[in-house]
């Protein structure tokens, strides 16, 4: 107390001078201190995740089948497979894979034989222990075509047969290149389905209460009164022979992604699957969300139906590419959160050739290309016109797209781009079902505007070579050319990396020249959530959904504890 004292006797007789350099070098005295010891802080213990906290999660499709043997194109359904169950191997979210339930695989040198040597440690949800037999059975029904599966046609051939308790030999009778990759398919428990038929698969009640052996369970679903699933609450498997940290998963299903952004903005929810590029700039300013970038291996691209014969003339495609102002595309479309591509192969992935995906547009040189090609608006009426003898023909064409918000806004400007050029452009704008019924399947379009999704390791096979052409396959221009099939065939058979960059620029260099398609971009996949979830952002995923294989890597609670 008499120090006290002493101090305050001592600072009435301070000048004010004295009094303003003892303030700052008492703050100074402090400041250093309370740094220093922040220093120690972090010099001698770090964060560490630990098991705690509830994720609410915003959606907007309904989960049908929760079943990785009949699962088509549902999103949600994916997301919820892959943190039920779980694969022989898994995706690395940096563009690779890294075992899974498999201890070791051993694969020959034709790369057609996988040895595959399970873990000993892993158990379904229900107490049952996963072994070979599990295995076996789940490739038994992926090649069944009674069962639908849409891996069917990569695993019809597939041999699965038992070596021991935890061993299965897998082989395949013709080497695919990215057949590895597909080890990531998901095992479902033999004692559960063994006696249910084909015929009522797809209807068993087990598609919504799920039995698998991932790091989350079921505990909840609820539904509104007209029978809709609202909402389905997950907990943590205790049992997991990994750690996972988030306690507890509720999956809320809204109606549409404006209803279920309004709600992370609210704070009703954490995440959301998904953001469009506009909404993503309305939280650019929101501190406490934070935006999560996923790199995937797909393009938005023009497909020109090589059975039009004005569409099938390089020369012209080529003058349609360059009047298209991608790079202003990127921008105001995308919010440049897009990769600008004039070919399908994106920078983060295998055989990306920096040199063709420049900005390309020129409007003036590709008026010049089409009036060398002998175009011409004579008649005044702001489509151009060639003249063979009496017969003329108008640069004119229909655009066929999806309805959809985006793409439509997408193909608004690359009609005005085209008109600008000298072009009649007719937009054909559809229901997505009906696109595929009506229009894909016939290959009835001139133009089609529509994304692709390949795999980390680019195999373009199903999507370019000549044998696609038919109503069952992705080779949507219709596109033919025999030195292009040749490379397709190697790179689709080969597991020489050196061999496949190499083959992937030439064939990119090929369908540069002939043009099939123009390409556009790759958008990125942009989803958001507040800032306490802890997730890995610019992870590389053949999709979103593949994102949740790493679920237990994401957490909420944390504590400090010494290094």
């Amino acid at each position: 107390m008499n120090i006290v004292k002493k101090i305050n006797r001592l600072w009435i007789h301070f000048s004010t001078k004295e009094k303003i350099l003892s303030s700052i070098f008492l703050f100074l005295i402090i400041f250093s201190i309370i740094k220093l010891g922040f220093l120690v802080l972090d010099k001698f213990t770090t964060w560490k995740p630990v098991i705690g906290g509830t994720l609410s999660y915003g959606v907007w499709e309904t989960p049908k089948h929760i079943n990785p043997i009949v699962s088509q194109n549902n999103d949600i359904e994916q997301e919820l497979i892959n943190i039920i169950y779980s694969g022989l191997i898994e995706e690395n979210g940096k563009g690779g894979f890294e075992n899974d339930l498999a201890d070791d695989i051993i694969i020959n040198q034709s790369k057609t034989v996988y040895e595959v040597y399970l873990k000993d440690n892993i158990y379904f949800h229900d107490g049952q222990k996963l072994t070979a037999d599990d295995v076996i059975f789940t490739v038994s029904l992926l090649k069944n075509q009674e069962y639908k599966s849409p891996l069917l046609s990569l695993f019809k051939d597939v041999k699965a047969e038992k070596l021991g308790e935890l061993m299965v030999k897998i082989t395949v009778p013709v080497n695919q290149s990215n057949f590895y990759n597909y080890l990531n398919f998901k095992i479902i428990p033999k004692h559960l389905w063994e006696t249910v038929s084909a015929d009522q698969f797809a209807i068993n009640e087990l598609n919504l209460r799920p039995v698998g052996s991932g790091p989350y369970i079921i505990s909840k679903i609820q539904k509104n009164k007209s029978g809709k699933i609202t909402n389905i609450s997950l907990k943590r498997n205790k049992k997991y022979f990994k750690e996972t940290y988030i306690e507890k998963i509720n999956f809320q299903v809204f109606e549409n992604i404006e209803e279920a952004f309004v709600a992370l903005v609210k704070g009703n929810i954490d995440m959301i699957k998904e953001l469009t590029p506009y909404q993503k700039d309305l939280i650019r300013n929101k501190n406490r969300i934070k935006t999560n970038y996923t790199i995937l291996p797909r393009y938005y691209a023009i497909f020109l139906n090589q059975k039009n014969v004005l569409l099938s003339n390089p020369k012209i495609n080529e003058a349609l590419d360059m009047a298209i102002n991608k790079k202003e595309i990127v921008e105001n479309i995308f919010f440049n959160d897009a990769e600008l591509l004039n070919a399908p192969i994106s920078k983060d992935f295998i055989g990306y050739n920096s040199d063709l995906n420049q900005d390309i547009y020129n409007l003036e040189l590709a008026k010049e290309k089409l009036a060398d090609l002998g175009f011409e608006d004579k008649d005044n009426d702001n489509v151009l016109e060639k003249w063979n003898k009496k017969v003329k023909t108008d640069l004119e064409f229909s655009l066929l797209l999806p309805s959809n918000n985006e793409l439509i806004h997408l193909a608004d400007m690359i009609k005005k781009d085209w008109e600008e050029l000298g072009a009649k452009v007719h937009l054909q704008i559809v229901p997505l079902d009906e696109l595929h019924k009506d229009y894909l399947k016939n290959r009835n379009f001139d133009a089609l505007l529509f994304g692709e999704t390949y795999t980390i390791n680019p195999d373009l096979y199903y999507f370019w070579h000549s044998s696609q052409t038919n109503n069952l396959g992705l080779n949507l221009s219709v596109y033919k050319n025999t030195e292009l099939d040749a490379i397709l065939e190697i790179n689709h058979t080969t597991n020489d990396l050196k061999q496949i960059e190499k083959n992937l620029f030439e064939l990119q260099d090929i369908l540069f020249v002939d043009r099939p398609a123009i390409f556009l971009n790759n958008p990125y996949y942009i989803n958001a959530c507040y800032k306490k979830i802890k997730i890995e952002d610019k992870q590389i995923y053949n999709s979103f959904s593949s994102s949740f294989t790493n679920i237990d890597k994401w957490y909420i609670e944390q504590k400090r504890v010494i290094k």
